[in-house]
């Protein structure tokens, strides 16, 4: 299969991308950088699920070191999913798709 992997493999590289982004600027945007991964390589990240991780790893990492403000207010979103279980679900996966 032409496509094996390259929803995981995308999901690492958009993480690594905006982890090393984070480092140099004040905030980051995941929606922006997988919109544009995947206009340019289709199928990078190629679930909900994957898009998921991608943010609720970002804001882990970023909340550890004292990070946690997007332009897409990421610590947001996580918060009220872990609070909702569901409601910010819903909002990431309206954003994936």
């Amino acid at each position: 299969m032409a496509n094996a992997g390259v929803g995981r493999t995308g999901t690492y590289v958009a993480l690594d991308y905006l982890l090393q982004q984070a480092k140099s600027e004040s905030a980051i945007n995941p929606y922006s950088f997988v919109k544009g991964m995947r206009l340019r390589r289709p199928m990078m990240i190629q679930s909900v699920e994957q898009y998921q991780f991608l943010h609720q790893a970002v804001y882990e990492q970023r909340a550890t070191t004292g990070f946690v403000s997007t332009p897409n207010d990421l610590a947001t979103k996580i918060t009220t999913f872990e609070q909702n279980q569901g409601s910010s679900k819903d909002i990431i996966s309206q954003e994936f798709w």
